[in-house]
């Protein structure tokens, strides 16, 4: 099978001190909440935004007036409505760009779907997107900060994108401590079925597992699954056969705007749980990259969130989707070549991911990418990258590779290949402890070059649990073994010994490492316990 490489480059990349945690309690896998120094406190700013107290009317009237004054909507003009406060060259803040909230209907499933509505309700939805961007808002060609949204706005598509016709270009500028949110309809249920067959999560070494479930025949891969029976979704990750599917870890259904901490995991999925098997709708986003005016983190903390979509792929796995920092993306699926960017503002900040899945066959990113559970099933090159991957990310598809940059790792499992070409993985408690390594028979790390891999918090027996960690061990420059220093002015250096848990633990000399290995001419693991 051809195995596809990426570039994954980041220009100027967001570094922390991380503080030193506590070691867990020796295989315990409670589940601990614990804040990184670049998580700011929940939001609480909505409350500062003022009510909108225009009437339903008023808000009609500016939904169908573009900027220049021009009507777009099939009903008549109320003279009641006519008269405006605007110069003559028109208002700073069109009455469009103040309406809280759109609908777009891309497939007509209501029915009803026209651009010449007012495309405020359910009921009386825009067929296209470009209605609304370049039309309402008078955003032809997609110029920079245009539309500036100063009040909270939700854009919501009813129905699917077919083809290539209406790309999703989305500049906006996000103003006054207010949110945007781009957002599927609910999706489309195509059964509720009664688990079966299940088997839980685990993390133990010898017996790493995905959690595992009897979905039925009217399961595939990559849906997303919502169990109400315990009020959590997940995805299907990969078909084992038999209608038996393994499932990404289920965390608590997002709300929007989404809140700066990540969603909580739910580990109580059991045989006879009642589960919706859906398909979210899919949206030709191209561009979706917000400009961040009031720069205050902890009170402001403007964002973009993407929430419960499938994005289309209209042509092949070339097509790119540009994402910009202070934006996050929450229970959906890119089937996209996903690339990262740092956004108009020239700032290094992040993007967010919340249990999503990234299926678009590469992801480049120029600032940092921050991603809580879900699953990349993608061949993955990075360079100079800061990136995290916690609450039990699984890392698939052709692999995660690094070249000359830096990922943080707290909970992973791995189903492929971990690569390192002259970068560094550190192993932390971050978000989630404790930190853990598992994975499946193909799950491993190699280290290669002058690459490095730090670990903290445990032992490596704890942390490393994936079947190929445990034996052979590690790969440092294509070997499973490494050599061992005692230290000192004349240390003892022993090599060939393998790089197992047990002996990366063990103490330096002829069948231990003392926490750190590493093999003559580059690649080493280490231990800063």
């Amino acid at each position: 099978m051809k195995r596809l490489f990426f570039t994954l480059i980041l220009l100027a990349a967001c570094s922390s001190q991380q503080p030193t945690p506590t070691p867990p309690t020796p295989h315990d896998e409670t589940v601990t909440q614990v804040t990184p120094p670049w998580f700011h406190p929940p939001r609480s700013v909505r409350a500062e935004l003022k009510p909108d107290i225009r009437s339903p009317e008023e808000i009609t009237a500016a939904a169908c007036r573009g900027p220049s004054g021009q009507w777009f909507c099939k009903t008549p003009q109320s003279p009641s409505v006519r008269a405006s406060s605007a110069t003559a060259v028109g208002p700073i803040i069109p009455p469009s760009w103040t309406v809280p909230q759109w609908y777009v209907d891309p497939s007509n499933s209501s029915g009803a779907a026209s651009d010449n509505n007012n495309c405020t309700t359910t009921s009386t939805p825009c067929l296209t997107w470009h209605e609304i961007n370049d039309h309402r808002w008078g955003c032809l060609g997609s110029p920079q900060a245009c539309p500036r949204l100063r009040q909270n706005t939700n854009i919501t598509f009813l129905s699917s994108h077919t083809t290539n016709a209406d790309p999703v270009i989305f500049l906006p500028s996000i103003e006054n401590s207010s949110f945007v949110t781009m957002q599927g309809a609910a999706p489309t249920v195509v059964a509720t079925v009664s688990l079966s067959g299940v088997t839980p999560r685990s993390t133990a070494a010898g017996s790493n597992s995905l959690l595992i479930a009897n979905l039925g025949a009217s399961a595939t891969v990559n849906m997303l699954l919502e169990n109400t029976t315990h009020p959590s979704r997940a995805w299907s990750y990969a078909s084992l056969g038999g209608n038996s599917f393994s499932i990404t870890q289920p965390m608590v259904k997002l709300a929007t705007p989404f809140a700066k901490t990540s969603p909580a995991e739910v580990n109580t999925w059991t045989t006879g749980d009642s589960v919706k098997l859906m398909v979210p709708i899919a949206i030709n986003i191209v561009q979706a990259i917000p400009v961040m005016t009031d720069l205050d983190p902890v009170t402001s903390y403007n964002v973009l969130n993407i929430y419960q979509l499938s994005v289309f792929n209209p042509a092949s796995d070339a097509d790119q989707m540009v994402l910009g920092e202070f934006s996050a993306i929450g229970e959906t699926s890119i089937g996209r070549v996903a690339n990262i960017s740092g956004g108009f503002s020239g700032n290094t900040d992040t993007l967010t991911s919340f249990n999503s899945l990234m299926n678009s066959g590469s992801l480049s990113t120029y600032c940092s990418f921050f991603m809580y559970g879900g699953a990349i099933g993608a061949a993955v090159s990075a360079t100079t990258a800061a990136i995290l991957l916690d609450e039990d990310v699984i890392i698939g598809g052709g692999g995660f590779q690094i070249s000359g940059g830096r990922i943080e790792v707290s909970r992973v499992y791995l189903d492929a290949t971990l690569s390192l070409f002259t970068g560094n993985v550190q192993i932390v408690q971050q978000f989630f402890t404790p930190a853990i390594v598992y994975g499946s028979a193909t799950g491993t790390i190699l280290v290669t070059g002058n690459s490095r891999v730090a670990v903290s918090g445990d032992t490596y027996a704890h942390i490393f649990t994936a079947p190929t960690l445990i034996s052979p061990g590690i790969s440092l420059n294509g070997s499973s073994t490494g050599c061992s220093s005692t230290g000192g002015a004349t240390p003892t250096i022993a090599c060939g010994i393998s790089t197992t848990p047990a002996h990366l633990d063990a103490a330096a000399g002829a069948a231990g490492f003392g926490g750190n290995a590493f093999v003559l001419g580059g690649a080493s693991v280490e231990s800063s316990l």
